[in-house]
């Protein structure tokens, strides 16, 4: 498919900023990360789209933006994605949340949320949310192998003359490949890349495929990609579809009562703990990895209150999963697994 040219700013007035971010991928190691200038009149969805483009993800996962704490912060997202914190605020909680992160306190205003304590992402720009350099927030893609990646504002400047932005100034190493299990999985990957005696070498080097570097950085690269960073926005609501075909009703729930199946298929253990429970399922499994991370991704999105932690450990050491958060969620997420 031909990509079409994305409108790339021309900054014309002398009061647009640019707005130079560090984004690192969250525990990765050694880490991966880019250092992007972004207009600040870009919305959050553009900002969004530029960081998949750097990364090299496939924008076929849900994502937001995450300011403080995840379950006490406030969440950025897309409206057609659905989802919602299930939080009030009070307009003193939302000031102190956006100001001690350094924020725009006129702006983030209790009118400004959803019913569900959501920002729309759209409508959002990012020089109505950071108000000065050193300000933090956090962007997670894919939310079953969460893949957060830590925002630092290191500098708001005038745009240079002759630059086209968004641009990617410096960074590290190549992004990882999707669906490989977040961190814990990507390591655990990168590991048996490099072993040519474990059992699943082979596996791991036909999942990644010949051509993929994990040390690789090519700044021109990445730069050639974000010329086309439009082509990573969220489609509009008419054809909102990650692989842009249309999914009947009785399909999704066909598809989600074989994950809930297999997930409880590879279950070998239920540990029950005051505000939740934990699951543990066998690792060295690919499908393992990637059945659980759908089902974690899954009950998040129908039980936003919860928080779900997911964990896999190197080679054959076991795959965990544990969940907290309201009782009346973590009793019908049991219930879906047939466990007490």
């Amino acid at each position: 498919m031909t990509k079409a040219k994305a409108n790339h700013v021309e900054v014309k007035h002398p009061e647009d900023k640019i707005y130079q971010l560090k984004v690192t991928l969250a525990g990765s190691k050694p880490p991966v990360w880019r250092r992007l200038a972004i207009p600040g009149d870009s919305t959050m969805e553009e900002v969004h789209a530029i960081i998949q483009a750097s990364f090299d993800w496939e924008n076929a996962h849900l994502h937001q933006f995450i300011l403080g704490d995840e379950r006490d912060g406030i969440i950025i997202s897309h409206p057609n994605f659905g989802l919602g914190s299930g939080r009030t605020r009070t307009s003193k909680a939302v000031e102190k949340i956006v100001s001690d992160l350094g924020f725009d306190e006129d702006f983030l205003s209790l009118d400004e949320l959803w019913d569900e304590g959501v920002l729309d992402e759209s409508i959002v720009f990012l020089e109505d949310i950071v108000s000065r350099e050193g300000a933090r927030l956090v962007y997670e893609y894919d939310l079953g192998d969460r893949w957060e990646h830590e925002i630092l504002v290191e500098k708001i400047f005038d745009p240079e003359p002759g630059v086209e932005y968004p641009v990617c100034i410096d960074g590290a190493l190549s992004g990882p490949p999707e669906d490989c299990g977040g961190i814990p999985g990507y390591a655990d990957l990168l590991e048996a890349l490099k072993d040519s005696k474990r059992e699943d070498h082979a596996e791991a080097l036909d999942w990644v495929g010949d051509d993929f570097d994990p040390e690789e950085f090519d700044l021109d690269t990445i730069n050639a990609e974000l010329f086309y960073y439009e082509d990573y926005l969220v489609p509009p609501e008419d054809d909102f579809s990650f692989d842009d075909v249309a999914i009947s009703d009785e399909a999704i729930e066909e598809a989600i009562d074989m994950i809930n199946e297999q997930t409880k298929a590879f279950v070998q253990e239920v540990v029950s703990s005051k505000d939740g429970f934990a699951l543990r399922f066998p690792g060295g499994v690919p499908l393992v990895n990637v059945v659980v991370s759908q089902f974690a991704a899954m009950t998040y999105a129908q039980y936003p209150q919860l928080k779900a932690i997911y964990e896999v450990g190197p080679g054959s050491e076991p795959v965990w999963v544990r969940f907290t958060g309201p009782k009346n969620d973590i009793q019908a997420v049991r219930e879906i697994l047939g466990v007490k």
